[in-house]
């Protein structure tokens, strides 16, 4: 999005991660840091988060069943894309493709091995946060004195994206109606950034980058 794009460019500057010269910068310059992509791979944590509660589903005269979170991640790691687990729940009733992309951060933050490759084919690229993204939520993190690795009960991603360091608190508290189309949008692809952050820093899990612009397209 245009917004989330001005955004970025005006972070950059700020935490000089853009170039202010002109020149040519290297592998390992700011310019290569501000494009950098997080590299993706099967992250295995070294064990459950500490908050990380297993809740089985009971009913009464029947053996328990595992969570919902558990069946999505088993079928994806059987090699099921998202979209298909997405149609065919055990309830019948189909769910959105962001419900399995929950279940499969569920699992990671419960201990569970992911392919973050294939979850990237299933979900594209720009659910990811960049290596200058992964840094202004790091930067929210630290000013709003929030750890979310810590306790769920004392932690907010709204209150992340209230921070200047990424929206702000005025464009954040704006009633949702008087939001304009690339303002909802602009929020939610932040969301959907931050829930990919949350869940790796539950799981222990800090992302390698490296400048995929100039080995794969943007999907």
């Amino acid at each position: 999005a245009e917004g989330l794009a001005a955004a970025l460019k005006s972070a950059a500057t700020e935490l000089g991660l853009a170039r202010e010269t002109v020149g040519v910068a290297g592998p390992d310059g700011p310019d290569a840091r501000a494009s950098a992509r997080m590299r993706l791979a099967v992250f295995t944590p070294s064990q459950p988060w500490a908050f990380a509660l297993y809740k089985p589903k009971k009913k009464k005269g029947c053996p328990d069943e595992p969570p919902p979170w558990e069946t999505s991640w088993r079928r994806f790691a059987k090699g099921e894309a998202c979209a298909a687990i997405a149609l065919t729940q055990p309830s019948g009733r189909a769910v959105q493709v962001s419900t399995v992309v929950g279940h499969l951060l569920e699992a990671l933050v419960q201990g569970r091995a992911v392919d973050f490759e294939r979850l990237g084919e299933c979900v594209g690229l720009n659910a990811f946060p960049t290596e200058l993204e992964w840094r202004l939520i790091d930067d929210a993190v630290l000013k709003t004195s929030q750890d979310p690795a810590g306790d769920p009960a004392s932690f907010s991603q709204k209150e992340l994206l209230r921070a200047d360091a990424l929206l702000g608190a005025e464009a954040v508290d704006t009633d949702r109606e008087l939001k304009s189309d690339l303002q909802r949008s602009t929020e939610a692809s932040w969301y959907e950034k931050i829930r990919v952050y949350v869940a790796l820093r539950r799981a222990g899990i800090e992302p390698d980058w490296h400048d995929a612009s100039l080995t794969e397209p943007d999907r």
